[in-house]
C-alpha cells in the first residue's frame, strides 16, 4: 500500500482527495500548511507528496524546491494539485521538480494514473 502525504489548505477538498484515495487503497496523511510540512514528513514517511500550488505562507513551487534540495526528500516523487487554469502549462511545475500535474476540480481516475506512472507502477 503506497503511502500520500496530501498537503492542502482547503479542508473541503483535502477531505474529498483523502477520502477519495483511502478508497482507493492508499494509505493517507495529510496537513494543511507549508509550516506543519516537516513534521508531516517525518510521521507519515510518504512515497508521495500531493502539493497544492496556492498555499498560505509559502506556495507550492517554492515547497517544491525546497524538497527536491533536501537529500531525505528529494526522491518523493511530487505532483501539483491547483485550482490554475494554467496548471496545464507543466514546464515551471517540471522545472521545479513536480513528477506531473493535476487540476482542480480532479478527475480522479486521471490522478490515480498520474500518481502510478510517478511511483513507477505503470
Amino acid at each position: 500500500m503506497s503511502r500520500v502525504l496530501i498537503v492542502e489548505d482547503d479542508f473541503d477538498i483535502l477531505s474529498i482527495i483523502e477520502e477519495r484515495l483511502e478508497m482507493l487503497g492508499f494509505e493517507i496523511s495529510s496537513c494543511g500548511s507549508a509550516e506543519g510540512l516537516p513534521e508531516a514528513l517525518d510521521r507519515s514517511q510518504p512515497d508521495i507528496i500531493l502539493l497544492d500550488i496556492k498555499l498560505p505562507g509559502k506556495d507550492g513551487i517554492e515547497i517544491a524546491r525546497d524538497l527536491k534540495a533536501d537529500p531525505k526528500t528529494e526522491a518523493i516523487p511530487l505532483i501539483a494539485v491547483s485550482g490554475n487554469p494554467d496548471i496545464g502549462e507543466t514546464k515551471q511545475y517540471l522545472d521545479a521538480g513536480f513528477a506531473d500535474t493535476c487540476p482542480k476540480p480532479i478527475d480522479y481516475t486521471d490522478l490515480m494514473m498520474k500518481i502510478a506512472r510517478a511511483l513507477g507502477l505503470q
